[in-house]
C-alpha cells in the first residue's frame, strides 16, 4: 500500500483513503528535515478506494483491486493485484520491490505487532529504544542480554540440534504494574533487531492461541502479557464439566473463556511449538502462577 500511494493514478483517484502511518510518515520526516518542513507534522497519504483501477509497472498493465466491507462485528478488506498474460513474473517483480523499499523504510526500526481477528497485524513502527534508559540493575540487565546474544548466535543453534534439545528461550518479568516489564521487552526487541509480537491472554481462546502462535516468523520476540489470567488446570476441568452440563447458552460463553495452562504450556513448550523465537512473560502477580509455567 506504501508502494500504490507513490503512483500517480493512486493520486487522481475519484474514490480515496487518507490516512496518517507511523511506517511512511518516518521517510517522510528525514526528507522534511533536509528539506527545512516541519518534521513533526505527519504525513498524509491517499490510496484508491473500494474499486478497481489500472496502473502501468514496467511496460505492462496491471490492475490493482481494492474493496471494504464492513460486518456487524468486524470488517475485512480485500486488496488484489493481477496482470494480463500467462507469466505471472511481473507481479513477483513488483512485490519484491515493494518489500525491498519496505524494508529500506523500516530499517534500525523496531515493528510491533498485535493481534485481531485472529491475526497479527503490524500496529506500529517506533525507533529503536536504547537498553540504557531501561531502569534496572545492570549486572542484571548485562546478564540478560549476554543470555539472549548466546542464544541467538548460529553455532548456539546448531548445539541445541546436535543434542536434539527443543531450540526455545523463555523470560519471566514480574513486579507492579509501571517497572518497566514491557519497556524492557521493547528495548531487548531494538537491541537485536528483532520484531515484538504482543498478546494478552485476558483477550483470546485456546483456539486463537494455537493459530496466532502458528503463524509467528522464526525470529522474533514474542510478549504474553497478563499471564496471571491464564486458568489453571482445576479452572479447566470445571469448564469443562460446565460445557457438557450446561445450556448452549452457558457451553458457547465456556468454550470461548479463559485459556487453560495445559493448552499455553501446549503452544509454547510442546511437541509442534515453534522453534528459534524469544518468549517473555510478564505478570504483576508472580504468586498466582502455577509452578509448572514457571
Amino acid at each position: 500500500m506504501l508502494w500504490i500511494s507513490s503512483q500517480s493514478f493512486a493520486q487522481n483517484a475519484r474514490s480515496s483513503l487518507v490516512t496518517t502511518d507511523l511506517a511512511s510518515s518516518l521517510n517522510q520526516s528525514r526528507s522534511d528535515r533536509s528539506n527545512g518542513r516541519d518534521a513533526n507534522k505527519k504525513t498524509l497519504y491517499y490510496t484508491p478506494w473500494n474499486r478497481s483501477f489500472f496502473l502501468r509497472y514496467k511496460g505492462r498493465r496491471l490492475m490493482f483491486r481494492r474493496h471494504f466491507q464492513a460486518g456487524e462485528f468486524s470488517s475485512r478488506e480485500d486488496v488484489s493485484i493481477s496482470c494480463f498474460g500467462r507469466s505471472p513474473q511481473i507481479l513477483r517483480e513488483l512485490l519484491d520491490e515493494c518489500y525491498t523499499e519496505y524494508t529500506k523504510l523500516v530499517q534500525g526500526k523496531t515493528c510491533l505487532y498485535e493481534h485481531q481477528d485472529g491475526s497479527w497485524i503490524r500496529s506500529v513502527v517506533s525507533k529503536i529504544r536504547r537498553t540504557s534508559t531501561v531502569i534496572l540493575d545492570e549486572g542484571r540487565k548485562r546478564e540478560l542480554l549476554e543470555d539472549i546474544r548466546d542464544f541467538l548466535d548460529p553455532a548456539s543453534q546448531k548445539w541445541y540440534s546436535d543434542r536434539d534439545t527443543p531450540y526455545r528461550r523463555g523470560y519471566l518479568l514480574y513486579g507492579p504494574p509501571g517497572t518497566g516489564k514491557s519497556s524492557l521487552s521493547s528495548a531487548i526487541a531494538g537491541h537485536f533487531s528483532l520484531n515484538i509480537y504482543i498478546l494478552s491472554l485476558s483477550t483470546i481462546n485456546e483456539a486463537s492461541l494455537k493459530s496466532l502462535f502458528d503463524k509467528l516468523p522464526s525470529r522474533c520476540i514474542i510478549l504474553l502479557e497478563d499471564i496471571d489470567a491464564v486458568s489453571s488446570n482445576r479452572d479447566a476441568d470445571e469448564n469443562a464439566r460446565q460445557i457438557v452440563t450446561g445450556s448452549p447458552s452457558q457451553q458457547s460463553k465456556s468454550a470461548s473463556g479463559k485459556v487453560s495452562l495445559s493448552a499455553l504450556l501446549n503452544v509454547i513448550d510442546g511437541v509442534g511449538s515453534q522453534e528459534g523465537r524469544i518468549l517473555i512473560m510478564t505478570t504483576n502477580h508472580i504468586t498466582r502462577l502455577d509452578e509448572a509455567l514457571i
